[in-house]
């Protein structure tokens, strides 16, 4: 996956615009702060987010971390296979390593994301 077709939340959400659906994930700096992570939880009876919910809660070697979404919407897909393989989001945090699906309620939450660009601006201030 191309880093640079991903938009960002200042909370580390990697976002993936597909067809009507996006795919939400960790990115790899947040994945790096967290240390390796041990443990994922999603959120019980996760059909819907609401933007900034926590979709999942993620331990790591350092720090425990909630992922919000940085959109509403209904979720269509969760990879239910990082709860038996975390490690996944260690080796590849912007492919095998994807959170959810969704199928965003207001496509106008996107313009709140941050491009490649500005996500790394963002994060040398960390």
């Amino acid at each position: 996956m191309n880093e640079k077709d991903l938009l960002f939340s200042k909370d580390h959400v990697w976002v993936k615009k597909e067809k009507n659906t996006v795919v939400l994930g960790l990115s790899g700096f947040a994945q790096e702060l967290i240390g390796k992570i041990q443990n994922i939880e999603f959120t019980k009876n996760l059909s819907a987010v609401k933007k900034n919910s926590v979709i999942a809660v993620i331990e790591g070697q350092k720090s425990i971390f909630d992922i919000l979404s940085p959109i509403a919407g209904e979720v269509v897909e969760t990879n239910r296979d990082l709860t038996s393989n975390p490690d996944a989001l260690n080796s590849d945090p912007y492919g095998a390593g994807w959170f959810i699906k969704v199928e965003p309620g207001d496509p106008l939450d996107l313009n709140t994301l941050l491009s490649q660009e500005d996500y790394l601006s963002f994060t040398e201030d960390k």
